[in-house]
């Protein structure tokens, strides 16, 4: 089960993944099934996840690439809307997910969120995404700490992402 924008699914639509993947938009093709859903707070991503199990049986994988990426202020020139959208609403729907799949994942199966490099690097104009980042890679250590051999939990930290709302730049 992958949560988040389409572009971090088409690898698992190219691997001929057959899970469904709740998302807000894109369109992949490949066996994966699109499933609707509001994973944005607690309650509402409990029962999506409830009726993931329903609709598809048991999932054993969970991958969380919810996100996106802000720039364009020093943290002190950040207002309380952005604070709210991109800190706050982002680390609440990050958490949302893990309190609805922790639980329900058998003996082994794994979480694994997907960051950006962040999370551990400073970017100047980018304050909410570091402190977003750094405090979900630190949920994650909390929680592979907390739930011991019983599952595995894991996050997978990127570089730069060319997204739609960032222009890509050729390393070269």
């Amino acid at each position: 089960m992958a949560a988040g924008g389409g572009a971090g699914h088409r690898p698992l639509a190219d691997a001929g993944a057959g899970r469904p993947v709740p998302q807000a938009t894109g369109d992949l093709e490949g066996d994966l099934h699109f499933v609707g859903g509001d994973y944005t707070s607690f309650d509402p991503a409990a029962e999506l996840a409830d009726r993931i199990i329903a609709e598809h049986g048991e999932i054993t994988d969970v991958v969380a690439s919810i996100g996106g990426w802000w720039q364009g202020k020093a943290l002190w020139e950040v207002d309380e809307q952005h604070w709210q959208r991109w800190l706050v609403g982002l680390s609440i729907a990050h958490m949302a997910m893990a309190r609805a799949w922790i639980p329900r994942l058998p003996q082994g199966g794994s979480s694994l969120l997907i960051l950006g490099g962040s999370a551990v690097i400073p970017v100047p104009g980018a304050s909410l995404m570091n402190m977003e980042q750094a405090s979900l890679l630190m949920m994650q250590r909390v929680l592979a700490a907390e739930v011991g051999d019983q599952r595995r939990i894991g996050a997978e930290v990127l570089g730069a992402v060319a997204t739609r709302s960032r222009n890509w730049v050729d390393p070269d």
